[in-house]
């Protein structure tokens, strides 16, 4: 089934509510300490623009009356499935760096939030990339088929977010047209100029 790009306009900035700044706070917080502490950032580990995929999530809440399961794919901190929480989703993550996910269940336990993080890859064990034509090393494939404790499958949700490392965006699109369920939205934030695009499964 193909994938629709579809346009989402979200309403005029305005402050976000206090609980989502003191959510930010913190984890940009969290995340200067953890790169100071560690030297360097985990290979594929980039913050997204937090406000901007907020508010598309938001938008995507309100007018979809069927989003209610979210997942964001390498969560990182987790960041995204946080924001998603306190928007009203049942969210969920799921991260392949142990050190990534223990951080992220950390922070979000700090803050009450009913999210869970499984630790594993995102890709499902019966994708074949073979069938993606994707010149290159595509990173997000090396923890593919590895032991995890991934117990939900890609159609389980009505949003997926990711950002994808540069390059292997067409890699995510595939796995979503693939295997999400009819009607289900996929959120990438593409970084710089690019910002925040959203596709449906139609």
């Amino acid at each position: 089934m193909p994938l629709e790009e579809i346009l989402l306009n979200p309403p005029a900035r305005r402050p976000l509510p206090r609980d989502v700044t003191a959510f930010l706070v913190a984890a940009r917080a969290r995340t200067a300490e953890f790169f100071e502490t560690s030297g360097s950032p985990p290979l594929g580990f980039v913050p997204s623009d937090f406000e901007e995929v907020y508010r598309i999530l938001e938008v995507l809440r309100t007018t979809c009356g069927a989003a209610e399961r979210f997942c964001e794919w390498g969560s990182g901190f987790a960041v995204i499935a946080g924001l998603a929480s306190l928007l009203g989703y049942h969210a969920e993550g799921i991260e392949l760096r142990p050190v990534l996910v223990r951080e992220a269940r950390r922070l979000l336990a700090d803050f009450g939030l009913d999210v869970e993080i499984f630790e594993g890859s995102f890709v499902p064990d019966e994708y074949d990339s073979d069938a993606c034509d994707v010149g290159g090393t595509v990173t997000v494939l090396s923890g593919a088929g590895a032991n995890d404790e991934v117990e939900t499958g890609v159609d389980d949700y009505d949003v997926i977010f990711a950002f994808p490392w540069p390059g292997e965006e067409e890699v995510y699109l595939d796995i979503f047209e693939r295997f999400a369920a009819t009607g289900a939205h996929f959120v990438a934030y593409l970084g710089g100029d690019e910002g925040v695009h959203v596709w449906r499964k139609t």
